[in-house]
């Protein structure tokens, strides 16, 4: 029964910790994401008012744009793109900034999605960016999988993680309980009688 006991609180250390670097991982990523997505808006940015001096008839003005977005409830980030070209769909009352683009694979924007209506310069930056963002967003979806694994398991063998950095560990206290019991197995002797 200790040793069940010991188990879960070592668990639970090494939850904590893991959750905790997962945390700054998807921390990492989210910082990347939006770096990409600063990089790619400043270029859109830059293409579209280059244009301003021509007639309106002979703009190539691009409408697609990445954004990201981590979930409130289940801090899932999610990175993705939406339309923002001028549209009369919806009650005028509605407010809304561009209209999201669903992924062809699950996480994933195929070129096609875009080909139909993007500008060539815009289908270049997309195509540039979309590789990139592509690879985040698969690195992200491994994290928070993991994630949610971990909270699993925490509900199902109720392991309990370190609340602040000053409790004794867990683990610590397993390597001195192990340290004391071989101390204590030194000692025997089993040569002699008792």
């Amino acid at each position: 029964m200790a040793v069940e006991g010991l188990a879960s609180g070592v668990c639970g250390d090494i939850v904590g910790r893991l959750r905790q670097t997962l945390v700054e991982a998807s921390e990492e990523v989210e910082v990347l994401a939006r770096q990409i997505c600063d990089r790619y808006w400043l270029e859109f940015r830059h293409k579209n008012r280059s244009q301003r001096h021509l007639p309106a008839e002979d703009r190539l003005l691009g409408r697609y744009g990445p954004y990201v977005r981590r979930h409130p409830a289940n801090m899932k980030l999610y990175i993705g793109w939406r339309d923002y070209a001028p549209t009369r769909k919806g009650p005028r009352s509605s407010k809304t900034l561009g209209v999201a683009i669903n992924p062809a694979d699950k996480i994933h924007y195929r070129e096609r999605q875009f080909s139909a209506k993007a500008k060539l310069w815009e289908m270049t930056l997309i195509n540039k960016v979309e590789g990139e963002l592509r690879q985040l967003r698969e690195l992200h979806e491994g994290i928070h999988v993991q994630l949610v694994r971990l909270k699993k398991a925490e509900r199902i063998y109720e392991w309990q993680t370190a609340s602040s950095p000053s409790e004794n560990k867990p683990l610590e206290q397993a390597m001195a309980t192990l340290k004391e019991s071989r101390g204590e197995l030194e000692k025997i002797n089993p040569l002699e009688g008792e």
